[in-house]
């Protein structure tokens, strides 16, 4: 079985997190890692020597591609651009770390200019923003992104907890609300509802 093979049927979560480390290990001795990682996958003992980065580069590629099929089989967002318009930033970081980089694109945007810009030199898939924001009136910013382009989706995911708030978000052209009291599993169906 060639080393290509191997790393293909052998990428489980265990391995995953072995090459990480491998990637970040302080430890210089190369002879060192080779064993170690001899030791672990004895299939890839006569490949080791003289190619040690080589190796790790292509395992953590090939995790990335095997994590990200995984996660397609499950998620519809995965590979879609996603514009997250929010100034708070317990909510970005919410976004950045459900949303990983390794399976999409995120943009995060603060103010209308970054909007628009955005809008212009990327092709978005999916808006998810906050209506209560500063410097701009989130409720109107709706309006804008549904001219300048009514096929993206906007999901408002919005902290504002009033009826009449969530029915303004609709009046003005978002595709759907959920409260930022909505659980992560809720979320997830929603977004994933209108990436498919």
């Amino acid at each position: 079985m060639d080393r290509i093979e191997f790393l293909k049927e052998n990428l489980t979560d265990e391995s995953i997190k072995f090459y990480r480390y491998l990637k970040e290990s302080k430890n210089s001795d190369i002879g060192e890692i080779c064993e170690e990682m001899a030791n672990k996958f004895p299939e890839l003992q006569m490949h080791l020597y003289g190619d040690l980065k080589v190796i790790e580069g292509l395992a953590l590629s090939l995790a990335v591609i095997e994590k990200s099929s995984e996660n397609k089989r499950k998620h519809f967002w995965v590979g879609k651009t996603i514009m997250v318009i929010d100034n708070d930033l317990n909510s970005r970081k919410f976004a950045q770390k459900l949303f990983t980089k390794d399976y999409c694109k995120l943009l995060f945007a603060e103010n209308q200019s970054d909007v628009i810009n955005y809008l212009y030199s990327n092709k978005v898939d999916l808006i998810i923003m906050e209506v209560l924001i500063t410097e701009v009136d989130g409720f109107e910013l709706i309006k804008t992104l549904k001219k300048m382009n009514r096929d993206i989706p906007v999901i408002v995911h919005s902290s504002c907890n009033q009826k009449n708030q969530q029915d303004q978000c609709f009046y003005n052209g978002c595709d759907d609300f959920i409260s930022k009291d909505s659980s992560k599993k809720e979320f997830l169906e929603v977004v994933d509802f209108w990436a498919e």
